[in-house]
C-alpha cells in the first residue's frame, strides 16, 4: 500500500521526530512498531487524520498521542498501574503542559503561548531507561 505524501504531511512528521526524540527518546521506527503491536498502522492514521482535519489536526493528532504515551509511562513508572482507576484528565491537561510540545486541551496553542509553558518537570531519564 503507498501513503500518501504531501510536503505538509512530510513537515509534521519530521516535527513528530524531533519531538518524539526529545519526549521519549524514542525513533519513528520505534513509535511505528509500537503502533503495529496494537493493530495501528501508523501512516494510515496520518492519511485518515489528514484527510478529516487538515494540517493543523494532524499536527495536534500527533502531539497529543505523543502526550498521552509520555504521561502514561510516566505514571506507570511513579505510581505503578493502579493510578488508571482515577479520573487523571486534569493531572494529564498539565503534564502535556510540561513537554513543551505547543498543545492544551482542544487544540495548539500559539507560539507566544508555548514560551509561557511550564517546564518544570523532566523525565527524560525515565524514557531513556524503559524502551518502547
Amino acid at each position: 500500500m503507498r501513503y500518501k505524501s504531501t510536503p505538509f504531511k512530510e513537515k509534521i512528521i519530521d516535527e513528530f521526530c524531533g519531538d518524539l526524540y526529545r519526549v521519549m527518546g524514542a525513533s519513528l521506527e520505534d513509535y511505528r512498531i509500537m503502533c503495529a503491536k496494537h493493530g495501528a498502522i501508523f501512516d494510515v492514521e496520518c492519511d485518515d487524520v489528514l484527510d478529516k482535519e487538515g494540517s493543523s489536526g494532524l499536527r495536534y493528532h500527533l502531539k497529543h498521542k505523543l502526550a498521552r504515551l509520555s504521561y502514561i509511562f510516566k505514571r506507570c513508572h511513579d505510581e505503578g498501574e493502579d493510578w488508571m482507576d482515577t479520573d487523571y484528565e486534569d493531572d494529564f491537561w498539565e503534564y502535556a503542559l510540561t513537554l513543551d510540545l505547543g498543545i492544551e486541551r482542544g487544540g495548539l496553542l500559539t507560539e507566544s503561548e508555548q514560551i509561557a509553558a511550564p517546564t518544570s518537570i523532566s523525565h527524560e531519564s525515565i524514557y531513556r531507561e524503559t524502551k518502547i
